[in-house]
């Protein structure tokens, strides 16, 4: 994520944030900005590898992967409806057609 990150610092909040996360699946980050724009799926997948690692049966479902990515990213995940964030399936060997 660091060559994203606006700078040293807000990388260092953004490990900061994801080490709360860690801690309670209900927190809710503050924004960290971004110096170059990053995809709505790049951060779905930064995020959900995290999630995953964290354990659904521990609370971190779609659900709070929809919250937390919607409060970290607010400018880039403005227009991804909750939903969609929750349903967000990583399938590495799915090949396209």
């Amino acid at each position: 994520m660091s060559p994203f990150v606006y700078d040293n610092e807000e990388l260092e909040n953004l490990c900061e944030e994801v080490r709360h996360w860690s801690e309670e699946y209900t927190y809710t980050p503050i924004p960290i900005r971004l110096k170059q724009r990053l995809t709505t799926l790049d951060l779905r997948h930064f995020v959900w590898n995290i999630g995953e690692r964290l354990g659904t049966k521990n609370g971190y479902n779609g659900y709070a992967h929809a919250d937390f990515i919607r409060a970290m990213f607010p400018d880039v995940m403005k227009d991804i409806e909750q939903d969609s964030i929750h349903n967000f399936k990583f399938q590495p060997n799915k090949v396209a057609s």
